[in-house]
């Protein structure tokens, strides 16, 4: 089977440059492929949520390249995003939470 993910040497800074910089990924390589159920497993602060955030393009990783379905998603264009699989998904959800926002600022009108 191929890769629908591919992370190659994956790096994630927080406050880069700076005093308190703090390295929540290193070098991180991992491909999961179509049909197959994964679990990350690890410690508080071992960097879960960052790298599901970057999976899930919720964040963006310092260094290092990040293939969706063969295609690299920092070379691709927002809208271009929003055309493939869980790109999709994140979007639609985006979309969703922000017309739920609106409705509830109207209802208070």
């Amino acid at each position: 089977m191929s890769a629908i993910i591919q992370l190659q040497s994956i790096c994630k800074t927080y406050n880069n440059g700076k005093s308190n910089a703090f390295l929540a990924l290193q070098n991180i390589d991992i491909s999961f492929e179509t049909g197959k159920m994964y679990a990350v497993c690890g410690t508080s602060g071992a960097g879960k949520t960052t790298l599901l955030n970057i999976i899930g393009l919720a964040d963006i990783a310092t260094s290092g390249q990040y293939f969706l379905d063969g295609k690299n998603v920092e070379s691709a264009s927002d809208a271009k995003n929003c055309e493939t699989g869980i790109s999709a998904m994140c979007c639609r959800i985006t979309r969703f939470w922000k017309r739920k926002r609106y409705m509830k600022m109207f209802r208070f009108l």
